[in-house]
C-alpha cells in the first residue's frame, strides 16, 4: 500500500445549513414550553403565572453549533423541589403579594370584650402573611415535582426528535 496517495472527500463544509434539525429543535421548543406550563396547571402552582411566563427555551445557532436552553425563573427549582421544614422562613413581602394575587384577605378576630381601638387592614394583612410565612419556615411546603416528572420523556423525546432531523439532513451517496 506504500506510495498510494490518499484523497479526501468532505460531505460537509461550512455551507451546510441543517434545515431538518433547525425545525425539529424549534417543534421541541414549544413542546417543553407547552409541557412545563401544563405541568405548573395540573400542580395548581399558576398563581401570579410568573414562572410559566418565564418559561422560555432559547436555541442559538453559531456556524454548525446549536445550543438548546430552557431558562426559567430562579425559584423554579423551590417550586419543583418543595421547600424543606426548618429553612429561612420566606420574605413577608413575598407573602403579601402571594396573599394578594389568591385574593386572601385577614380579618380581625372576633372577641367578647370591645375593642378601644379598631385593628388596622394593613396591619391584620402583615400579621396574617408574617404567620403563613412561619408556617412554611416550620413546616416547608411538598414538592411539585412539575419539572422533575417531565424531563426524562422531554429529553428522550428531544433526542429521537434531533437524530431524526439530523438523518433526514444528510442524505449521502456514494457511487
Amino acid at each position: 500500500m506504500a506510495g498510494r496517495s490518499k484523497s479526501s472527500v468532505d460531505f460537509l463544509d461550512e455551507t451546510f445549513i441543517p434545515r431538518n434539525i433547525e425545525e425539529a429543535l424549534h417543534v421541541q421548543r414549544d413542546k417543553w414550553i407547552k409541557t412545563f406550563v401544563k405541568s405548573l396547571e395540573n400542580v395548581d402552582r399558576v398563581s401570579s403565572g410568573n414562572l410559566a411566563q418565564s418559561i422560555d427555551v432559547k436555541i442559538e445557532d453559531k456556524d454548525t453549533k446549536f445550543t438548546f436552553s430552557l431558562i426559567m425563573a430562579d425559584y423554579w427549582k423551590n417550586v419543583d423541589e418543595g421547600r424543606a421544614r426548618g429553612g429561612k422562613q420566606p420574605p413577608v413581602e413575598a407573602m403579601l403579594e402571594f396573599m394578594r394575587l389568591k385574593g386572601i384577605v385577614a380579618k380581625a378576630p372576633k372577641t367578647i370584650k370591645p375593642r378601644k381601638k379598631a385593628l388596622n387592614k394593613d396591619k391584620l394583612q402583615k400579621s396574617l402573611a408574617f404567620a403563613m410565612a412561619k408556617s412554611i419556615k416550620q413546616k416547608g411546603i411538598k414538592p411539585t415535582n412539575f419539572y422533575s416528572d417531565e424531563i426524562d420523556g422531554l429529553t428522550e423525546g428531544f433526542t429521537k426528535a434531533i437524530a431524526k432531523g439530523f438523518a433526514d439532513d444528510i442524505d449521502i451517496q456514494f457511487s
